[in-house]
C-alpha cells in the first residue's frame, strides 16, 4: 500500500508540470498569425486608435543581448506585425530597462522608436512603479481586497499621467480602477500602456481594453504585443485554464486507474504463486481420494464438445471420476457426439438454460466433489486433480475456481485483446481474490464445489450469470472461495466484435442485475465495490469526459496544439500499463505487441459498452439478454 500511494502521489504532482513543460518544447511556439481571432481584434483596436508596439519577441531583456541580437529578434517581430495587418508604431522594452546606445540604435534602424509617441524616451522609468497600480491581480476575489482599496486611493489621490497595465491582470477588478480614474480625472494626458498581450490572450480581452478609448482623460493607448509566446494558461473555459483542465484529467486518471492498478500490481508482485498457503506439496498424500462428478452442460455444441471430453478423459486425477453430461434441448448432434464418450448422458427435451442443466447434472451426481466444466472448454490433464487437493488442503473453503485461458489457434485480434485480458484478470485480479478468499464468480469453464453446498445453493434459473450469482451466495453465506492458479482451462472466446458486445453485455448487465439482488451484502464486500466503482461508475465518467475533449479543443484557437498536449498527457497511461501488463505476457510476443492498441482499442470499446448498461441500470430501462435460445429480462 505504502509504495502504491508514493508512486501515485508522485506521478499526481510531478507529471502535470513535467508534461505540459515538455508540451511547450516539443510543439513550439505560436504567434499572433496562428490565432487569427486575436489579429482580427488588434487590428480593430489598431482601427480605433490604438497604438500597437512590439514588446520583444518572447518577453526578452533586450538589455543583455548586443545589437546585432536585438536587431534579428525585432525584424522577425516586425515581419509577424504586418502578416497580420498590424502596423508596430514603437518598441516597448519589456523590463522597462535603459538600453545600451547600440542596442537602441540596432532596434530603431529598423524603423522602430523605442518610446511611444506621447513619451519620451525611458520616461515610464522615470516615473516609477507606481504607475503599476494593479499589479499581480489575477488572483483577486472582491472589492474589499486590500490591494484594491488601497490602489484605488492612490491612483485618486496621485492623479498619474501614466497607468500600465498587464494583460493577464485585466478583469472587472482592474477595469473598475482604471475606469473609475480615468472618468473622474481632470487629466487629458493620460497615456495608458497594456503590456504582454501574446497569442494566448483572449480577443474578447483585447476589445473590452480597446473601450479605454472612450474617456476624453486618454491621449494615449498602447498594446505592447508580445507576437510569439508557448501555448500557455491564459486560455480559459468558464474561467478555468486548460493546463488546469488537463491536470483535472490527469488526476481523475491517477486516482482512478494508476492508484488501484499500483496497489493491485504491488500487491500480486509480492505475493508467491504457490497455490498452497501453507506451502504443503500439490499431493492428496495424506488426504482422501473422494469421489468426483464432471459436469458439462452443453447446448449445440457438436464440433466443439469432443474436445472438452478428451481433456476430461485424460485427466490425472487417480480417485473415482464420473462424467455428467447435460444436453439443453440442442437440436444439433450434440447428444449422439457426447454418447460416443463414458458419460452419463441426461437430455432436456427443451432448452431450459444453463442454471437448469447444471442443476440436473448436481441431482444426478454421485460425487462428494462436483467439478464444472462448459462444453467448449479444454482442461489441462491436471486440472481436476490440482482442484481437488485444493479443497481437500483447504477445508473452510467451498468452492474454487480454475484459471482460464483463451484457447484456438486462428486468433483474430479480438481474440488476442480478449487473451491479454483474460491474462491479466486472472492472473492479477482473480488471483488476489483467491488470496482473501473472496473470488467473485467460480467460472463456467472450470470450477469446483463441495456437493453439499452445491445442493444448498443451486444454480439460479432467473440469473443470467449463474455462475456468479452461485458463488456471490456462497460468499454471502459466509463461505471462502478461492482459486487453484496452476488449474488451467482453455475456452471459446468471441471471434468478432458483434459476438464479443453479445456476451459482454450479458455478463456486465448480470453483474448490475446482481449488485442491486445481493444488497447490502455487495456493498460490504470490497471486490464487488471495486468492481462497481471501476468498472461502470468510472467508464461513465471518463466517457463524459472523453465526449468533452472535442468541445474543449474547438473552443481553443489552436485546438490542433490542445490535442496534442492532450495526446502527450495520454502516452503515459498507455506505458505505464504497458510496463505493468509485460511481465505477465513476456512469452507472448504478439500480446506485447498489440499492448498499445488493447490499452487504447479495446479499453475504448469496454468503456462504451459499460457505460451504456451503467445509464440503463441507472434509468431501470427494460432490458433483455439472449442465452441460449431463450430471452431472459435482466431484473435490475
Amino acid at each position: 500500500m505504502s509504495t502504491a500511494v508514493f508512486l501515485t502521489a508522485s506521478a499526481a504532482l510531478s507529471f502535470p508540470p513535467l508534461a505540459n513543460g515538455y508540451a511547450d518544447s516539443l510543439f513550439g511556439y505560436v504567434t499572433i498569425l496562428d490565432t487569427p481571432d486575436l489579429a482580427s481584434a488588434l487590428r480593430s483596436a489598431q482601427s480605433s486608435g490604438v497604438v500597437m508596439a512590439v514588446h520583444g519577441w518572447r518577453h526578452e531583456n533586450f538589455s543583455q543581448l548586443n545589437p546585432e541580437q536585438a536587431r534579428q529578434l525585432v525584424t522577425k517581430s516586425i515581419q509577424v506585425f504586418r502578416e497580420a495587418g498590424i502596423v508596430p508604431r514603437a518598441f516597448v522594452e519589456p523590463y522597462d530597462t535603459v538600453l545600451s546606445a547600440g542596442v537602441a540604435e540596432a532596434i530603431e534602424s529598423e524603423g522602430l522608436p523605442i518610446a511611444l509617441p506621447y513619451t519620451r524616451p525611458y520616461e515610464f522609468l522615470n516615473a516609477s512603479y507606481e504607475y503599476l497600480y494593479a499589479w499581480a491581480w489575477r488572483n483577486m476575489t472582491g472589492f474589499l481586497d486590500l490591494r484594491f482599496v488601497g490602489s484605488e486611493a492612490m491612483i485618486i489621490q496621485q492623479q498619474p499621467r501614466y497607468v500600465v497595465l498587464h494583460v493577464q491582470d485585466w478583469n472587472i477588478y482592474s477595469k473598475k480602477l482604471v475606469s473609475v480614474f480615468l472618468g473622474s480625472t481632470s487629466r487629458t494626458d493620460v497615456v495608458v500602456r497594456v503590456d504582454d498581450i501574446n497569442p494566448n490572450t483572449p480577443p474578447s480581452v483585447i476589445n473590452d481594453m480597446a473601450s479605454l478609448l472612450k474617456y476624453k482623460s486618454v491621449e494615449e493607448l498602447a498594446f505592447a504585443v508580445i507576437p510569439s509566446a508557448p501555448l500557455s494558461d491564459n486560455h480559459t473555459i468558464g474561467g478555468v485554464g486548460n493546463s488546469m483542465i488537463l491536470t483535472g484529467y490527469w488526476v481523475f486518471y491517477v486516482a482512478t486507474a494508476f492508484f488501484p492498478a499500483c496497489f493491485l500490481f504491488m500487491w500480486r508482485y509480492t505475493s508467491s504463486d504457490d497455490s498452497d498457503p501453507e506451502g504443503s506439496p500439490h499431493s492428496l498424500a495424506g488426504y482422501e481420494s473422494p469421489k468426483v462428478s464432471v459436469i458439462v452442460p452443453a447446448y449445440n455444441e457438436e464440433k466443439r464438445i469432443w474436445e472438452c471430453l478428451e481433456s476430461i478423459s485424460r485427466q490425472d486425477y487417480r480417485g473415482a471420476m464420473e462424467v455428467i453430461v447435460v444436453n439443453d434441448g440442442s437440436t444439433d448432434g450434440t447428444a449422439a457426439v457426447a454418447s460416443r464418450y463414458p458419460v452419463k448422458l441426461i437430455n432436456h427435451t427443451t432448452n431450459r438454460g444453463k442454471a437448469s442443466a447444471l442443476n440436473s447434472g448436481v441431482g444426478e451426481s454421485k460425487g462428494e466433489i462436483l467439478v464444472f466444466s462448459d462444453s467448449d472448454s479444454r482442461m489441462e490433464k491436471s486440472s481436476v486433480r490440482l482442484l481437488v487437493e485444493y479443497l481437500q488442503r483447504n477445508r473452510d473453503v467451498g468452492a474454487v475456481a480454475g484459471c482460464l485461458e483463451v484457447g484456438g489457434t486462428d486468433k483474430s485480434i479480438m481474440m488476442y485483446f480478449q487473451a491479454i485480458e483474460y491474462k491479466i484478470g486472472q492472473r492479477v485480479d482473480k488471483f488476489l481474490q483467491g488470496r482473501s478468499g473472496s473470488v467473485l464468480v467460480c467460472p463456467g469453464p472450470l470450477s469446483a464445489a463441495r456437493r453439499s453446498l452445491a445442493s444448498e445453493f443451486p444454480f439460479n434459473e432467473h440469473s443470467v450469470i449463474e455462475d456468479a450469482d452461485f458463488t456471490s451466495r456462497l460468499l454471502r453465506a459466509g463461505m471462502q472461495v478461492g482459486m487453484e492458479p496452476n488449474a488451467v482451462v482453455y475456452t471459446d472466446v468471441p471471434r468478432s466484435i458483434r459476438a464479443w458486445a453479445k456476451q459482454r453485455k450479458r455478463w456486465w448487465a448480470g453483474f448490475l442485475e446482481l449488485w442491486k439482488a445481493q444488497k447490502p451484502w455487495s456493498t460490504r464486500n470490497s471486490w464487488m465495490i471495486l468492481n462497481y466503482v471501476l468498472g461502470y461508475v468510472v467508464s461513465l465518467l471518463s466517457l463524459l469526459l472523453m465526449v468533452l475533449l472535442p468541445y474543449f479543443a474547438a473552443t481553443y484557437a489552436l485546438p490542433m496544439i490542445e490535442i496534442e498536449r492532450g495526446l502527450l498527457f495520454a502516452l503515459f497511461p498507455i506505458v505505464f500499463f504497458m510496463a505493468l501488463y509485460a511481465p505477465f505476457l513476456a512469452k507472448e510476443k504478439k500480446m506485447l505487441l498489440l499492448l498499445p492498441a488493447y490499452s487504447t482499442v479495446y479499453y475504448l470499446m469496454k468503456t462504451v459498452l459499460l457505460s451504456y448498461l451503467y445509464l440503463r441500470y441507472l434509468v431501470r430501462a427494460k432490458y433483455s439478454v439472449k442465452f441460449g435460445s431463450r430471452k431472459i429480462m435482466v431484473r435490475w
